[in-house]
Parts: C-alpha cells; structure tokens; sequence
C-alpha cells in the first residue's frame, strides 16, 4: 500500500524536477555533478539490480549543464550475465537552482524563483547505443519468435541491433494558474527504427499546493525531493490523492510517428489482412461497420505502401481534467487521425457498441 501511495505521488513529482538559471560557474557545476552521482549512488545501493556505473562527469554548456556517464552495463543478480550495455547516459539541462536561500523550500516557490529568470525549462537524458549482452542474445536465439524463419531471421536482427532512447521535457508557465508540459520519449534502431510519442499537458499551480500539502520539498543543497512529513504520507489515501492529482491535469494532444523498416518480410500477412478486410467490407450490410473497414482499409494501404512502414497518430482531447475520462471514455477525443485520416467518427462508433469486422 505504500509503495502504490508512492507511485501515486511521485508520478506528480516529474512535472516538477526542471530548473534553470542565466549564469552558471564551475562550483555549481561541481555541486550539480556531486549531487547527481550521490543519488544515483544510494538508488543502487537500495535496488536489487547489479549495474557498473561510472560517475558522471558534468560540464557548463551556456546557461545547461551537459553531463555524461560511459559504459552502463547491467547484469543478472543470479548468474552474473551482461543482460544490456549502454554506451553512454548523456543528460542536458538547466537544472539547477541559483538563488541565496537554503535547505527546503515549496515547489511553488521553486518555480516562481526558475521562471522569474527563465521562460523554458528542459532537460533531455539519452541512453546511447543500448545493445542487448550476448548471453541475452543467445537466450534470445533459442525462441522462434515467428514460425515464419524470414521473420524469425528479421526478428533475432532487429532485437541485436544497438538502440538508443531519448527523453526530453519542456516545462513553460502559460498563465497565472497553469503551465505547459510538453514530454516525449524518442527511440531509434540503426536506420531501421524510428519512434516517437509526445504528449502536450497542462497543469495548474494548485498541484503544487497538492504536493506541499503531502510534505513534499525542494532540497536546494542535495538537489532532490524530500518528503519532510513521512507520517502526513502514511495516512495517504492513494485514491482521493490520485483524484486531486487527475483534477489538475489537462492533455491537449498526444502524438505518435513511427517508422520500420521491414524488408517486406511481413508483406504476406499485410496481403492477408488487406484481403479479409475487403472481403468484410462486402459482406457488411451495416453502413456503420462498412464505415469503420473502409477506414481501416485506407490506413492499412497508407501505413504499408512501402517496404519501411510508417505510422502517424494523433489525438487531440478536449478541454476536460484526466479525472472525467474515466467516465466520459472515448468522449473526451475531439479529433483523431491516422496517416492523415480521420478516424473521430470510428471512435465514437466502436465507443457506442462493439462491432465485430467480419
């Protein structure tokens, strides 16, 4: 139960770790880069999971600061295998808090000192060139993934390959009771890969209060959340704080683009579902149904017409907290597209009853 009151909280807390400032010098650098490690440090310490981690090292670049640790490797606790390496951890930000006060102090407070001096606050971490250890790989040899061998043969390859994942914030006050987060996570294969989701939300400043409320601080000397009222958080009832939490939370838009590059090992089956779907379409005597295959059609044909797939989403929500969806479902979708089609009307229609295909 304390774990999930946790999970709750921090999953508030991400929106609230970006800071910046105009005039960096080394020292802050040098207390940045101590504060970073030390976390990192104790988290390991505190977690089962067997890593080699090298320091990272932190350098002043304008008013971010770049920091970098080389050759991550993680292994299993059982048998000591490399399960994954990464080739380095690179993390830009300008986060870092430049002011005279001291000890802890209010989320609120913190942001109001950051954008006094700053109109953007980012942070970026990469993980690069993740490659999967060969005992991982010769594991992963033994599974027919696909019963098809040139998809098993596709599969094994593209698993192999090195890849690196990005995350990256934008944090901008819009008004005097709201800001504007903008997230995204972006992963790439080789050439062969390209993925991205981002999600444009606001919150309101009461959330702050929500988290002030709950003991959560900003340390301004070790550079981290401290929950100052442990006992406060114990009597937590994750469910009314889940509620607050959702009721100060508004997505504008989420977007996917995604690219594979599949040598056409997979065009027997997008032939087979091309085929089934046309032949629902004939037999439908619904004119909702045909409405929602015609439409899956066209996007199928988009998505496939070349041996690189490409797949574009997005999804514009209305105006409402996260705490209606629950109860509103698909009606909170003011617009969905695919591949430039859209697909809003095919969402109400399956929202209002299930409709099988064929």
């Amino acid at each position: 139960m304390f774990m999930k009151k946790n999970l709750i909280l921090s999953a508030s807390l991400i929106f609230f770790t970006a800071c910046s400032s105009n005039s960096l010098d080394q020292s802050i650098t040098k207390k940045f880069e101590n504060a970073l490690n030390a976390q990192i440090r104790e988290e390991q310490n505190s977690s089962e999971i067997n890593l080699n981690f090298n320091d990272f090292k932190c350098q002043n670049d304008g008013n971010f600061i770049k920091c970098m640790s080389p050759n991550l490797e993680v292994f299993n606790p059982e048998n000591h295998k490399k399960i994954f390496g990464i080739e380095n951890v690179e993390y830009k930000s300008n986060v870092i808090y430049t002011g005279d006060k001291k000890g802890l102090i209010s989320f609120r407070e913190l942001l109001n000192f950051l954008f006094s001096k700053n109109e953007k606050l980012q942070d970026e971490v990469t993980f690069k060139n993740i490659k999967l250890g060969d005992e991982t790989i010769s594991e992963l040899d033994k599974i027919n993934l696909n019963k098809n061998q040139k998809i098993n043969d596709y599969l094994k390859e593209l698993i192999s390959n090195p890849f690196t994942i990005s995350f990256k914030n934008l944090n901008t006050k819009k008004n005097s009771e709201n800001n504007n987060y903008l997230s995204s996570i972006n992963i790439q294969s080789n050439d062969q890969l390209n993925l991205n989701l981002s999600a444009n939300i606001d919150y309101k400043l009461e959330l702050l209060d929500i988290l002030d409320s709950y003991g959560f601080k900003y340390d301004i000397d070790s550079i981290s959340v401290k929950n100052v009222d442990e006992n406060n958080t114990n009597k937590i009832d994750p469910d009314s704080t889940l509620s607050q939490i959702l009721d100060n939370i508004t997505i504008h838009d989420a977007k996917l683009t995604f690219s594979l590059d599949t040598k056409e090992v997979f065009k027997d089956y997008i032939e087979m579902a091309n085929s089934m779907l046309k032949i629902a379409k004939e037999n439908s005597k619904d004119e909702k149904q045909t409405l929602v295959i015609d439409k899956a059609l066209k996007a199928l044909e988009k998505i496939t017409q070349n041996p690189t797939y490409k797949l574009n989403i997005e999804v514009f929500f209305k105006d409402a907290p996260l705490s209606v969806y629950s109860k509103e479902k698909e009606k909170v979708i003011e617009k969905l597209t695919i591949n430039g089609e859209d697909f809003t009307e095919v969402v109400s229609i399956l929202g209002d009853s299930y409709m099988p295909l064929y």
